[in-house]
């Protein structure tokens, strides 16, 4: 019976491919009708769409005939039967489909609710018809306090066989359209999917329910009981929000925490994926998540504020975050331990890269020790390195620190007694602040000769720590502001009737400035003149306020612009009218004080407006245009060879004055035979409006040129693009794929890290060069992770990208060994646990020699040390140097200058490990078991060339097999334990366990 079934639902199959309606362009009533008409089922037709499914059913029945006489006449009679009744009941159904601007319109009815013969029509509007229906449909949307994003307007008509137009009888049944393939078919918690309906391009807007949304296919679907416009339209919600945010595997985070205000508000939540994550109450009785398995679930709340409902949508991605790699070119961080009582291990020499959020963050919580081992130097993170742990307690400084970071150890409430050493020269603001304790005070013991001060930069709270120091007091000057006006500047903007100035200042502080103008030549202006009755400045002469860092300052100097606009013909207080002059006071306020001091500067100015102080529109090879009646205007710059954004002397190009002046934002078109956009060419501008479309003739793009911009719309890269500069496009704002052009070389440090968006990023396979941290990410994106697909030869470690967000295949084989730190700088090199590539000090120089079976060799070694390391020291003089020697059955290693060698080894292709640890031990090579930062190796404990040598794989030790990770990298040699691999279990002390 179910193969009867099969049958005679591939032979309906058949019938309706065979009997689905004509939907194809054609001329009725004198009317072209625009659209792509694609026949998808012609009638009479031998298309491919209804010759496939008849010989599948044809085969299907030959099938069945081979089953036996008896069972295939049942099964001829059933396909009879059922081929009848289908034809009886769908004989005037109605199926059309219309392709429209990519777009497939599918129409569907019920038997009689279209005349037989009926035909499909879809027309595109025009651009006047688009813009009333969109205008329509904004109003309707500003209801429910919603905006209209995209939308698509078709305008759909059912014809009868004499051509003219007919409305579905909804008395004989339903009638259906769907839209597929929309381009802009993404709904969340911010955004969704709606669809309108009207009567007539004047006409008021209906919003449909709309029946069905398939994501996969890009399709909605709505019940329609008349034929006219629809809308179908991407609208950003009135009261609503979404985020993702990335949660540790295992953890239990309580919401309070995690979403401290929203749970407050909140009215009702559910988790979307229960196998993910699950929602429970904690051990405190506060409900949190718990993280189940690695993947992507959603968690929806109903919040109310104000009477106001608002949905919140978190995309919750649940991932296993690694508990070791690279932190710097010569630096590895590791973690070991469980539950919250891990230990951080930061080994390694020299500066880490720079992070915004440091690699172990996902761990913060759960980390009750800190050991930085001898040979770091500083630690570039921009956030609480080791704040805010919940657990720590100790710390572990090593005596080569030079740096202690701002907001270190802030937070740290349980974090014990620490001792600084003298080789620190900076501790950073809030360093190792405390704002509770843990009930008793922690020590600071300060060998170094900064000194730790409860105020001002507030390094410790004495509430809860004391400090014992002996750096001596430093002098506190009298304050005195360091900021003076040295110039100001005047230019007219005819093109949009306006004018500005442009005040240049010298100094560190920021200030307000106050204006007094007055057409009268002789008239005395003085501080008087900018108070009041009480003797403060009048609000009323104070041009718009601009805090520190929101003026220009000139890179390397201590030189700020910064720009007030005013309307040009503005008859209020500040009246600058053409053909008048004015004669102008500034007065500086620096710090923002409200009175008047004893060095209160005033600075005079003429200003004449007339067309001499017009904004020159030529500088250099380039030239600019403003266009516009309103901001944000449209900025042409026109030009050829390299863009600069300053003049020789540190000047400002007057198209950065004028970026600087517009309020930052313009829709920016760059024209000519550019060459370069050097880094300071778009300074001034932030946010770039309707897209950016960069020349071909450009070939680099230098630093920090699209550094903390936003770009609207598209951004279309030069084809002969060949280099991007470093910092290039750190924290765009752009919310498009990043497909890099083929044919670029070099893609320079930092170039896309921390990038806003959620974007794919596509790297040609042109790239021979990129930069560390060129699209690393500190944290998750509002919509999640990037991606990347890389297409050069360039090894991406994760010095490079950060795999907790962004999605890649990470590879850190290309990256160099982790010097062991011996405390004598002499060089000596090795693996660490991170690399797991390139070479090391050793390689096929060296001589291996026993102690006394070698008559170079004494009876008795005259070991020797010195401000550098251990060496030996030979009868005549001389010393071992780039050998191996077999002391009482013990390898050892001397480096190029002689020193006896510690750490990992690469050698002939092989990693050895010699002990690093003071002691009778230090030097020699391991044998056998090791552990090392909380990870077992194994070192060959055969005789000959291959004892010590670094096993990975399968290894039987014993009499029991381990397996030793073989991927290179930061796991390379680690032994697996309590997992499977290849289908074999292995239990907690990593051997296989046979069941």
């Amino acid at each position: 019976m179910r193969k009867s079934i099969k049958t005679a639902l591939a032979f309906l199959l058949a019938v309706s491919y065979i009997c689905s309606t004509v939907a194809s362009a054609t001329t009725l009533a004198g009317e072209t009708i625009l659209s792509e008409g694609i026949d998808y089922a012609a009638q009479g037709s031998e298309s491919k769409w209804e010759a496939e499914p008849a010989q599948e059913s044809e085969s299907m029945r030959e099938t069945e005939s081979t089953q036996g006489t008896e069972s295939a006449q049942e099964t001829e009679s059933t396909q009879e039967t059922e081929s009848t009744q289908e034809t009886e009941t769908t004989e005037e159904a109605f199926y059309a489909e219309k392709e429209l601007s990519g777009v497939l319109v599918t129409v569907q009815a019920d038997s009689g609710v279209f005349p037989k013969g009926a035909t499909l029509r879809v027309r595109k509007l025009s651009k006047v018809e688009e813009q009333k229906v969109d205008s329509t449909v904004k109003e309707k949307l500003q209801e429910n306090q919603e905006n209209l994003l995209q939308s698509m307007i078709f305008d759909i008509s059912v014809l009868n066989q004499e051509g003219e137009e007919v409305q579905p009888d909804t008395a004989k049944g339903e009638a259906t359209v769907q839209f597929s393939n929309i381009p802009f078919l993404q709904e969340d918690a911010e955004k969704q999917i709606s669809v309108f309906h009207l009567d007539s391009v004047d006409a008021a807007a209906e919003k449909l329910a709309a029946e069905k949304i398939e994501e996969k296919e890009s399709a909605v679907e709505v019940s329609a009981e008349h034929f006219s416009l629809f809308a179908v339209s991407l609208v950003r919600k009135g009261n609503s929000f979404s985020d993702t945010i990335a949660v540790e595997l295992g953890d239990t985070i309580s919401l309070y925490k995690l979403l401290p205000y929203d749970v407050l508000r909140c009215e009702a939540m559910k988790e979307t994926d229960p196998a993910v994550i699950r929602l429970k109450h904690d051990e405190d009785g506060e409900i949190a998540i718990e993280a189940l398995h690695e993947g992507t679930a959603r968690l929806l709340l109903t919040v109310k504020d104000d009477f106001i409902q608002e949905k919140q949508e978190y995309r919750i991605i649940v991932q296993k975050a690694s508990l070791s790699g690279r932190a710097g070119k010569e630096m590895e961080y590791s973690l070991s331990g469980s539950g919250n009582d891990m230990t951080l291990t930061l080994r390694g020499r020299g500066e880490t890269d720079a992070f915004e959020l440091a690699p172990w963050e996902p761990y913060r919580d759960k980390i009750r020790r800190v050991i930085i081992e001898e040979g770091i130097e500083k630690l570039h993170v921009e956030v609480e390195a080791f704040g805010s742990m919940e657990h720590l307690e100790t710390v572990s400084l090593p005596s080569t620190l030079k740096e202690i970071p701002d907001h270190a150890f802030y937070h740290s409430e349980n974090l014990s007694d620490v001792t600084i050493p003298a080789s620190v020269k900076r501790i950073g603001r809030q360093a190792f602040y405390k704002s509770k304790g843990n009930g008793k005070k922690n020590t600071i013991i300060n060998h170094s000769s900064v000194l730790m001060s409860e105020k001002g930069s507030e390094q410790y709270n004495p509430a809860f720590t004391s400090v014992q120091q002996t750096a001596g007091e430093e002098e506190q000057e009298v304050k005195k502001w360091n900021i003076s006006l040295k110039n100001v500047h005047f230019y007219t903007l005819p093109e949009i009737n306006k004018c500005f100035f442009e005040l240049e200042t010298e100094g560190n502080e920021y200030a307000n400035f106050y204006l007094y103008t007055t057409e009268d030549p002789s008239e005395a202006v003085t501080v008087k003149n900018f108070t009041d009755d009480s003797g403060s400045f009048k609000r009323d002469l104070m041009l718009t306020f601009f805090p520190r860092g929101n003026g220009w300052r000139v890179p390397g100097t201590n030189k700020t612009f910064t720009s007030y606009l005013l309307d040009f013909r503005d008859t209020g207080l500040f009246s600058f009218l053409p053909g008048h002059t004015y004669y102008c006071t500034f007065l500086i306020s620096p710090g923002g004080i409200t009175k008047p001091y004893s060095e209160t500067q005033l600075l005079q100015k003429v200003v004449t407006v007339s067309d001499e102080a017009r904004l020159p529109r030529n500088d250099g090879n380039f030239s600019w245009q403003l266009t516009g009646e309103k901001s944000p205007y449209t900025l042409t710059i026109e030009g050829s060879g390299r863009m600069q954004g300053l003049t020789a002397n540190g000047e400002l190009r007057s198209w950065t004055k004028l970026l600087h002046v517009l309020g930052r934002e313009a829709h920016l078109e760059l024209k000519g035979n550019i060459t370069a956009l050097d880094s300071h060419a778009l300074d001034g501008i932030t946010y770039i409006k309707k897209g950016l479309v960069l020349p071909d003739s450009i070939v680099e793009i230098g630093d920090s040129v699209f550094s903390k911009k936003s770009i609207e719309g598209n951004l279309v890269f030069p084809k002969n693009l060949k280099k991007i500069g470093n910092s290039a496009f750190r924290h765009l704002s752009y919310k498009g794929n990043l497909s890099l052009p083929e044919g670029l070389e070099s893609i320079g440090e930092s170039a896309f890290r921390d990038l806003k968006e959620s974007n794919a990023i596509t790297i040609p396979a042109s790239v021979t060069h990129i930069g560390i941290g060129a699209f690393y990410k500190d944290k998750m994106s509002f919509k999640g992770k990037n991606s990347i697909a890389n297409h050069s030869s360039v090894k991406l470690g994760t010095r490079y990208v950060n795999p907790l967000f962004t999605e890649y295949t990470p590879d850190d084989s290309g990256e160099a060994p982790i010097p062991s730190y011996s405390g004598n700088g002499g060089g000596s090199s090795g693996r660490g646990g991170s690399s797991g590539g390139g070479s090391s000090s050793g390689g096929n120089s060296g001589t291996p020699m026993v102690l006394g079976a070698d008559r170079n060799l004494p009876s008795i070694v005259n070991w020797q040390r010195d401000a550098k390391g251990w060496w030996i020291l030979n009868p005549d003089g001389t010393y071992p140097k780039a050998q191996w020697l077999l002391l009482n059955n013990r390898w050892y290693y001397f480096n190029q200058e002689g020193y006896m060698f510690t750490g990992w080894l690469f050698y002939n292709n092989a990693w050895y490990y010699f002990e690093e640890k003071e002691g009778s031990e230090q030097g020699k090579m391991s044998v056998g078991w090791k552990e090392l930062h909380g990870f077992w190796y194994y070192f060959s404990e055969e005789a000959g060339t291959e004892s010590g040598k670094m096993r990975t794989g399968w290894q039987e030790v014993k009499g029991k097999w381990y397996y030793l990770n073989p991927k290179s990298g930061a796991e390379n040699g680690k032994m697996l334990f309590n997992t499977k691999v290849q289908g074999y279990t292995l239990g907690a002390d990593g051997a296989w366990q046979k069941i």
